[in-house]
């Protein structure tokens, strides 16, 4: 998603970010666009999305060292200036081992990505420091999911 701008209220665009472990079931609210300390674009990536038959163990998202689906996180989300950054972010946090994914996030120091993993918790990560960081106000837990920063679900 790329948003540009604000809601003709004047309001800031608001993205929700879907759980990709159960299919119609959203996990939080992200600003998008130019609110303060939003970004404008926004992707994210999950086995799940596109699985190879019933059972979304078999996926598009390959993890080229075994040569299987990628199964280390549940999703990616991906915040960052721009739509090519965010798309290509979420996809290779994706594919790469945790330690990894978190460990390449300081090149982009703009970005911030978002890892919802298979139990449920969500963490947070900036580029500008690997380690996870609690969530901005406008990132909004829906009500009975856990919180962004890996925190109590609610608005």
């Amino acid at each position: 998603a790329l948003a540009l701008g604000r809601r003709g209220d004047g309001e800031p665009w608001r993205a929700s970010i879907a759980d990709p472990r159960r299919h119609g079931h959203l996990l939080f609210d992200l600003d998008i666009g130019d609110a303060p300390g939003a970004l404008p674009a926004l992707a994210s990536s999950a086995g799940s999305g596109t699985p190879f038959g019933p059972s979304t163990r078999l996926h598009h998202l390959p993890d080229p060292r075994p040569g299987a689906s990628a199964s280390h996180h549940a999703g990616v989300t991906v915040a960052a200036p721009r739509a090519t950054l965010a798309d290509g972010l979420s996809t290779t946090l994706s594919v790469l081992a945790p330690a990894r994914a978190r460990g390449i996030l300081p090149n982009w120091p703009e970005a911030r990505a978002w890892f919802i993993e298979a139990d449920g918790r969500i963490e947070r990560v900036t580029g500008a420091a690997a380690p996870a960081t609690p969530g901005r106000p406008s990132d909004r837990a829906r009500p009975g999911t856990p919180a962004p920063d890996g925190g109590a679900g609610g608005r």
